[in-house]
């Protein structure tokens, strides 16, 4: 069933209503060069999870965005106005987001959520350096190879 609605504009919109019932599934059959791809960083002990992610996202030159992370850290350098709160002694990550932009693969809104074992959650914006590995971390990295970066809206072909 469908019908037609036209705007003040003379824009024309279709309405199509679905029937009732279980819709089919949607099968992917082929992989495009442009895909958005997923990528394991493992972080060793002693080492900084953000500097450990930038360097990746470097050497692969396109942007990335974390998912997610795994593990424990130490000494977490949280972004709190007007200065850093600094934790220390150990925490589990129970989630990591963020994104890294080329060239400079400089993190941009990186957050994260501790579980300081004592039951006490807590989280925020990281500081640059404020993200130390206790232990190996796995982060999940996904990447969007053969993207193009467009600088502004008078790059874009509207055509």
């Amino acid at each position: 069933m469908s019908g037609s609605l036209q705007a003040e504009s003379g824009c024309t919109a279709v309405l199509r209503i679905q029937e009732p019932g279980p819709k089919p599934p949607v099968v992917i059959v082929h992989e495009w060069p442009s895909a958005l791809r997923a990528h394991v960083v493992e972080v060793p002990a002693g080492c900084d999870v953000l500097l450990c992610v930038a360097a990746f996202v470097r050497h692969r030159r396109h942007g990335a965005l974390v998912l997610g992370a795994t593990g424990y850290v130490a000494d977490v350098v949280l972004c709190k106005e007007p200065s850093p709160l600094k934790l220390w002694g150990t925490a589990m990550i129970l989630g990591l987001a963020g994104c890294f932009f080329p060239p400079s693969a400089s993190p941009a809104g990186v957050v994260v959520f501790l579980d300081r074992l004592q039951g006490a959650v807590l989280g925020g914006g990281l500081a640059e350096g404020g993200l130390v590995a206790a232990g190996p971390i796995v982060v999940m990295v996904a990447m969007f190879d053969q993207l193009p970066l467009l600088k502004g809206a008078t790059e874009v072909d509207m055509g």
